[in-house]
């Protein structure tokens, strides 16, 4: 088996085992490649300097770097999302790779790939961080190898100051950012020096909510927990059990990127803010038993895997060959009419349990059959303490019903011998 193979089953039976998904609330997690190999120009011919960057694209999208060592040497990683195809590209010092590959979600460790581009970049422009306004918060250039060359992705980060909440990313001259709204995004570098601003305003307190209570979670992805107003704030609801997302209000109102989704953002306002993610019921379980479990069949009308609290069902008991139908009971809810075999029932704000009660068919003469014979007549004494022990112990139990059942069947015959 090749190396990726054989992970990828690893990785399949940690799915199984419950060892990855608890990490994951949505799908599968995406699955790691690793490269590594050296860096190169071909013009001059040679190894890049130590120290150069070396980023990974994931269609586009950055997604990991390292800076070479003295041999040239780098290594990276990228998280392929489950069954996709995506290309991989890498950027030296800024500049374009003449490599590139695909990459699936059966993951592999590649070492030796090399990469190769014509010449590192004749000029590089110097990056500045600044804050707006000054002293309430901080700007940090996460990949900190300023200057750059123009291309390269660089990785900026945004820390509020207490009493103050991060609102957006400006930059002069303007780059396109990942995400201006987000404290921690990215941008490409221009053809130009820039300076990145992180603005930052009087934050407002952010609380979180659920209803009904126990239902699920709502939570504040950043977990800051107050957020400057014009600030855009990212929200997750997680339904427990039993329960499904139906969206998100707030007091005072909020503007929603989408209030029907269970992951979203809305922009924060100039005041405190609740907001609550609703649940409603995803509905409740309706369980059908026959008491004695030969005594009968039960069914329910319409079949549903779950049904809502008050739903009507229709229910049905059938007694089998030698029983009568006795009557209904359950836990929770309403029967229509617990002494008919056809009525309703009305589901409860829970799982239930209904349960059709059967009784033998009385006999009149051939109590047992066997003792009947071997007596000669069914009112000797010894039959009646046969039917106290019948109706007092084996009729209690459910293997006592299926053997006075099956007695039923078979006795006659063997009473006729005798």
């Amino acid at each position: 088996m090749r190396p990726a193979g054989a992970l990828g089953l690893l990785l399949a039976l940690a799915l199984v085992a419950g060892l990855v998904l608890p990490a994951y609330a949505q799908g599968f997690p995406p699955v790691p490649w690793g490269f590594s190999g050296t860096a190169s120009t071909l013009d001059p011919p040679g190894l890049v300097p130590e120290g150069t960057l070396v980023q990974a694209f994931l269609s586009g999208v950055f997604e990991d770097e390292d800076f070479t060592d003295a041999e040239g040497r780098y290594a990276v990683t990228v998280y392929v999302p489950w069954q996709t195809t995506r290309t991989l590209t890498f950027r030296v010092a800024g500049v374009l790779a003449h490599e590139s590959t695909t990459v699936t979600d059966d993951p592999e460790i590649v070492s030796g790939f090399g990469l190769t581009i014509d010449a590192l970049p004749a000029t590089t422009y110097d990056l500045t961080m600044a804050v707006a306004p000054t002293g309430t918060g901080t700007a940090t250039d996460v990949t900190g190898a300023s200057p750059y060359g123009e291309g390269v992705a660089v990785s900026i980060r945004a820390a509020a100051g207490s009493g103050y909440g991060f609102v957006n990313w400006t930059a002069s001259p303007a780059v396109v950012f990942a995400n201006a709204m987000a404290p921690e995004t990215s941008f490409a570098m221009p053809a130009a020096d820039v300076t990145v601003t992180a603005n930052f305003g009087q934050a407002y307190g952010l609380t979180m909510a659920v209803a009904p209570t126990g239902a699920g979670s709502a939570t504040d992805v950043y977990g800051k927990g107050e957020y400057a107003a014009g600030g855009v704030v990212s929200i997750r609801a997680q339904a427990t059990a039993g329960y499904e997302f139906v969206n998100w209000t707030a007091a005072p109102a909020v503007l929603f990127a989408d209030a029907n989704a269970a992951e979203t953002t809305f922009t924060m306002i100039g005041e405190a803010v609740t907001v609550t993610a609703n649940f409603e019921s995803a509905g409740y379980i309706l369980t059908m038993a026959a008491s004695p479990i030969v005594g009968g069949t039960v069914t329910e009308a319409p079949v549903q895997e779950v049904y809502q609290a008050g739903a009507t069902v229709t229910i049905q008991a059938v007694p089998a060959s030698g029983y009568q139908f006795s009557h209904w009971t359950a836990g929770a809810g309403v029967l229509g009419n617990p002494n008919v075999a056809l009525t309703t029932f009305s589901m409860p704000a829970a799982d239930a349990t209904v349960t059709a009660t059967f009784t033998l068919v009385p006999t009149t003469g051939t109590v047992c059959f066997v003792a009947t014979a071997a007596y000669g007549t069914p009112s000797a004494e010894q039959i009646d303490v046969l039917r106290e022990f019948r109706d007092t112990v084996l009729l209690k139990s459910t293997l006592g019903s299926q053997f006075v059942a099956l007695y039923y069947r078979l006795s006659p015959p063997v009473a006729e011998v005798i």
